[in-house]
Order: structure tokens, then C-alpha cells, then sequence
């Protein structure tokens, strides 16, 4: 049976509304990065026909709430479940298509925004080596990459996704500097310059003013994990919420990390800066007492098909592998 069918079936059957059930005292935070009908096969961004079902869903069987809200709400006095709409990075596909969307059915959000991104329309890493990747495949390229003297290409892998992901996790842990020199490299053989749209600050600023809470996803987001100078960790963090709440004449307590990767001292860094909700990523619903106070966990969102969209919502494949081991 196919990935599709399976999930259809499962969803006909109505499994969600069963995992639903046991979300009642807890707090759905879905992540989401791009809403656009480009496609990227690494990281495919939600169409907006998607996203706009995901909210109708969510209208009907969820009490969506800002994290301003959470002090008050979390006490049982919602008669559904709460969720939290979550994006990251600061595309300007969220302004063009997200927005309007949101604002047509009143709904509240956050944004996580990278200050570079906002200052320079500069496109992050990771959507520098998806644009490597994708060409590769596309076109048929040659596609290399030498780790401690091991050479892996696609002939290693099942797939071009096993191959993304392995050089994906290995950049994880690489600093700055050193993945910077090897993207560009790559972007240079196979002559491709990753061009996105980020928002501006005016844009930014207009989002605010529409029931988005911006907070901080860091200054350039970089691997934060790997960072150990003092320095640097404050600037990635303590002058990026400083930015933004003077740019928009906000106190901002938000910050996202980028890829879930953060380190004691950032989270030490980011309570001193006045975080009170550090946004990782995880496969959980966000039950009070569960996890440290200011500690949230986020579900990701990519373009799927409905049913798996909102099975992904709730749970399902998280709970079916933790069963079966799929």
C-alpha cells in the first residue's frame, strides 16, 4: 500500500480526531517555513491551497493562540485544544502568500525572523544547499563531497533525499567559516547563485501589525551548537532581539533555534535576554510539567497531502514508529 493510501485510509478511519482527544491539556506548536507553490524536493514549501485547508482545519477543531496567550489559556479554560502556528526564517512567500490567508480568517502567528536576512535579502545555508542539491538532480550533475578523506556521492545512496540528509546532518557540525567555503565551492561547480525573496523590515513590520508575533531566529543562523566563543553566541542572540525590538518598538521573547541546534550557554545567553520561549524541534504536544518552563517543542510542515498533513498534526507518525519502528 502506498505512503498516500495509507495515510488516507488511516485518516477515513478517523484516527485523528482519536489522537485529538488526548491533546486537551496540551499545546500544538506547528512549524512551518515556507508557503509557496515553488517546489524544492528537499524541503518542499506548503502550497497555499494546503495551508490554507491546514487552516480551516484548525479553525474547526483547534483554539489557535499567540505564546503571549499561553500564561492564560493553558489552564483548561479553552474548550478545544490549543495550537500555535509557527514559521521560520523570514521569506517573503509568508508576506505574499501566508499573510493574507491569516488575515482573511483572523488568525494569530509567529515569526522567527534572521536579522542578515531582513538587512540583505541573503539566503540561509540550508536553502543555499537545497538550490545545490536540487540542481544536481535536475540536471543530472556530478555532485561530490570529501569528509575526513571519505568521498560520498549519489552512487552511495538510495536516494538523492539519503544523500541530502547524510551531507546535511555532517554540515551540522561543521563551523561557519568551513561551511560556507564548502557550499560556495558547490555553488561554483555546478554554476548556480541561489536567489530567495526575504522579507524586509518594512514587511516585517506590517506582519506585526497583523497578529504576528516576530521573534528571533537568530542573527545569521548559523549552526549555534558549534559555537563556543562568548561573542559570537551574544551577538547571534542578544543583538538579534535587541534589532528587532527596536526596529518594530516591540520586547520580543521568542527565539527559534535554527535546526533545533542550541547549546546550555545559548539557553543561558537567551533567558538573560529576557526569552521566555525557547522553540526547539520535536515530535510532541507541550504539556505543562513536562519539559523546563520555557522549553517548547514544534511539529514541521512541508507540503504533503491533506490527510497526511493533519495525521502529521496529530501525531500519527510519530506514534506509529515509536510502535512499530516505521
Amino acid at each position: 500500500m502506498s505512503k498516500l493510501l495509507f495515510a488516507k485510509l488511516f485518516y477515513t478511519l478517523g484516527v485523528s480526531n482519536f489522537l485529538r482527544k488526548n491533546k486537551r491539556d496540551g499545546i500544538t506548536i506547528l512549524n512551518l517555513h515556507r508557503v509557496s507553490p515553488e517546489e524544492d524536493y528537499f524541503w518542499n514549501p506548503m502550497k497555499p491551497a494546503s495551508f490554507e485547508s491546514l487552516l480551516k482545519y484548525l479553525i474547526k477543531h483547534y483554539n489557535i493562540i499567540q505564546f503571549k496567550e499561553i500564561e492564560y489559556t493553558r489552564n483548561g479554560s479553552s474548550k478545544k485544544p490549543l495550537a500555535i502556528l509557527s514559521f521560520d526564517d523570514g521569506y517573503k512567500d509568508f508576506y505574499e502568500y501566508a499573510l493574507p490567508l491569516l488575515v482573511k480568517y483572523k488568525l494569530p502567528s509567529n515569526h522567527n525572523i534572521v536579522n542578515e536576512c531582513a538587512h540583505h535579502n541573503k539566503a540561509i545555508w540550508t536553502q543555499r544547499l537545497n538550490a545545490v542539491f536540487n540542481s544536481a538532480m535536475n540536471d543530472k550533475q556530478s555532485l561530490e563531497f570529501v569528509f575526513e578523506k571519505t568521498k560520498f556521492s549519489i552512487k552511495d545512496f538510495k536516494s538523492w533525499m539519503a544523500f541530502y540528509l547524510s551531507i546535511f546532518k555532517k554540515m551540522l557540525n561543521m563551523a561557519d567559516a568551513e561551511r560556507e567555503e564548502l557550499i560556495s565551492q558547490k555553488e561554483h561547480l555546478i554554476k548556480i547563485n541561489c536567489k530567495v525573496e526575504m522579507m524586509n523590515w518594512a514587511e516585517i513590520a506590517e506582519c506585526a501589525s497583523h497578529k504576528v508575533e516576530i521573534g528571533s531566529h537568530t542573527f545569521s543562523h548559523d549552526v549555534i551548537s558549534t559555537i563556543k566563543q562568548p561573542e559570537i553566541l551574544e551577538k547571534e542572540i542578544t543583538s538579534s532581539i535587541k534589532e528587532i525590538n527596536e526596529r518594530l518598538n516591540q520586547s520580543t521573547d521568542i527565539i527559534a533555534w535554527p535546526n533545533g541546534q542550541t547549546s546550555n550557554s545559548a539557553e543561558a545567553i537567551a533567558l538573560q535576554a529576557g526569552i521566555k520561549y525557547s522553540l526547539h524541534v520535536g515530535e510532541k504536544i507541550n504539556f505543562s510539567g513536562e519539559q523546563p518552563q520555557n522549553i517548547f517543542y514544534r511539529i514541521n510542515l512541508v507540503e504533503e497531502p491533506l490527510s497526511s498533513i493533519i495525521l502529521r498534526t496529530e501525531l500519527f507518525y510519530s506514534k506509529l514508529k515509536n510502535y512499530v519502528g516505521v
